[in-house]
């Protein structure tokens, strides 16, 4: 019977290099290489498939003595079963690399490389409305996951969440981004297949009696009561300026929520008087011009005196460089208007309303919401702004918002420059 556990620590430790490398014998083929350097390694001789091999099981002190023993009975192991130890610890190396680069590429990483190579050519409106979505809704709850042990139910999960609180189309829009950011994982060869490939067919419909789009007060009198909360909140100074600000003007220019917050002060012809909203900040990705009324002019003259370096009208210290639509909508619910009866985008739906109570043209209401009609032909030829039009409007709205918070008798709207364009 050959010799086995030949060596002790303190042979080991005493063992000094010479001018050439030498070997001390534990048994059973294990031996500790001692280089002229001083360097000391385990390794073991074989032959494997009529080839003489050696495997190295590691460094000492680094791989002390019972360990080496160890690695080197796991490798006879192998050897007796027929399997080579030097191609099984490559192979071992290999999945220990591969579980560690899985556990790095969590679903927050796979995310955000989509993000960046898949949406830099869309408008900066709709990129920030995605990275909002991402950050809000989805990285939140899985984003610290490993890629490959996300599941199908992590999806289900997420739009479930937003189903149960009534929010339908945002379930819809979040299932298609998560849907995106897998099919982006497959092509990668990330993953095997599309995780999300059926999330979008299990999403629920919007109830019947749900379908009344975004909701608004629409009656005079809960408008009126509207404007005085906010005045009050505005007067008490519940918020920043820029948040003041933007809660008084968002009801003035009736324009999309995003499209006010990205606002920039180069946007602003003051001489003029009117906001040049660019093609990139609005929905339709088409430029779009509103006239300004002297309430809204005020509003935007008084906050040049807090102009920083920013070039955001409504400048934050977040990522985006503004404040957010959502900011504003609950500062709005914080200045007491019930959340679930009005929200801000809800202002647009109230100046559509009184406008046409009032009997503006329904032509010169979608233009002043930026609003696309007409087929491609009639918008081709329709290349008129009717801003003088629309600047008539705009005024008799702010005069009007201003007799409702105040109580006094509302102007009246002068159709005589409007009625050419009903």
């Amino acid at each position: 019977m050959r010799a086995v556990n030949l060596l002790s620590e303190k042979q080991i430790r005493a063992a000094k290099p010479l001018e050439k490398s030498y070997k001390l014998a534990d048994g059973s083929g294990l031996y500790l290489y001692v280089s002229p350097t001083g360097g000391k390694s385990w390794r073991y001789d074989y032959r494997f498939a009529g080839k003489r091999k050696t495997l190295t099981y590691g460094s000492y002190p680094h791989v002390p003595l019972k360990l080496a023993r160890d690695r080197h009975a796991s490798a006879r192991q192998l050897l007796s079963e027929g399997i080579d130890p030097a191609a099984q610890k490559q192979l071992d190396k290999r999945q220990d690399a591969l579980k560690k680069q899985q556990s790095e590429l969590t679903f927050e990483v796979v995310a955000r490389d989509w993000y960046q190579t898949q949406q830099s050519a869309n408008a900066e409106r709709t990129r920030t409305s995605i990275l909002g979505r991402m950050n809000l809704h989805i990285l939140p709850a899985i984003g610290k996951i490993p890629f490959s042990d996300i599941t199908f139910e992590n999806f289900r999960d997420i739009v479930r969440n937003l189903e149960t609180h009534g929010k339908y189309e945002m379930a819809r829009r979040v299932a298609n981004i998560i849907t995106q950011i897998c099919r982006h994982a497959k092509l990668n060869q990330w993953a095997e297949f599309n995780k999300a490939e059926d999330l979008t067919r299990i999403l629920q419909k919007r109830p019947l009696d749900d379908k009344k789009g975004l909701p608004a007060i629409t009656d005079k009198d809960g408008v009126a009561t509207m404007l005085r909360r906010i005045h009050t909140y505005v007067s008490a100074n519940k918020s920043s300026t820029y948040m003041q600000a933007a809660l008084c003007l968002y009801p003035l220019t009736v324009q999309r929520a995003q499209e006010l917050v990205m606002a920039t002060w180069d946007e602003i012809d003051f001489d003029n008087t009117v906001w040049h909203c660019p093609a990139k900040h609005m929905k339709g990705n088409k430029a779009h011009d509103i006239p300004l009324s002297r309430q809204a002019l005020n509003i935007l003259q008084e906050l040049k005196n807090f102009r920083t370096s920013n070039p955001h009208i409504f400048p934050s210290g977040s990522k985006l460089g503004h404040i957010t639509g959502e900011s504003v909508n609950k500062a709005m619910h914080l200045a007491g208007i019930p959340k679930g009866q009005m929200c801000l985008h809800g202002w647009r739906k109230v100046f559509s309303t009184l406008a046409h109570e009032a009997g503006a043209p329904t032509m010169l209401i979608e233009k002043s919401l930026a609003h696309v009609s007409g087929d491609d032909v009639a918008r081709a030829y329709d290349k008129s702004r009717h801003i003088e039009a629309r600047r008539v409007l705009l005024q008799w709205w702010a005069d009007y918002l201003d007799s409702l918070r105040d109580g006094t008798e509302p102007p009246r709207l002068e159709l005589e420059r409007t009625a050419m364009f009903a």
